[in-house]
């Protein structure tokens, strides 16, 4: 049984994974908590318990784009993907991050129709930002 601290919002942005200073995956964010995330895959990349680093793309209150590296811990493992808890929320990364999801109009949809989304964006480039 998972214990959040807040609600989740959908959120699909393209992030890549790197263990060890090693990049392992480019994924996609399926949603955003203020204290972690739900990452797609394919499949698990790395065990449960491994620290990882996410990086992403996201927009500076300038306009311009930044990239930013956010460590995380791998909390659950399932087949499309694993599930991050954010280890510094201190951090500008985790501050953009937060931005990022603050600024997305909430909408509840099912799984079904997040799948589908998912699938509609996976083609997108890996450093273009997709917010839904």
């Amino acid at each position: 049984m998972e214990h959040r601290w807040s609600q989740r919002s959908l959120l699909s942005i393209s992030v890549l994974l790197y263990q060890n200073g090693i990049p392992v995956a480019r994924c996609r964010t399926r949603d955003v908590g203020s204290e972690g995330m739900f990452v797609e895959c394919g499949s698990a990349i790395c065990a449960k318990n491994a620290v990882i680093d996410v990086e992403f793309e996201a927009p500076t209150p300038g306009g311009e784009s930044k990239r930013y590296s956010l460590p995380a811990m791998v909390m659950h493992v399932a087949d499309d993907g694993m599930g991050l808890i954010v280890l510094d929320i201190g951090s500008e990364a985790f501050r953009a991050l937060r931005h990022m999801v603050q600024h997305v109009e909430p909408r509840l949809v099912n799984d079904k129709q997040a799948a589908e989304t998912t699938s509609q964006t996976a083609g997108l480039s890996a450093t273009g930002t997709f917010y839904h």
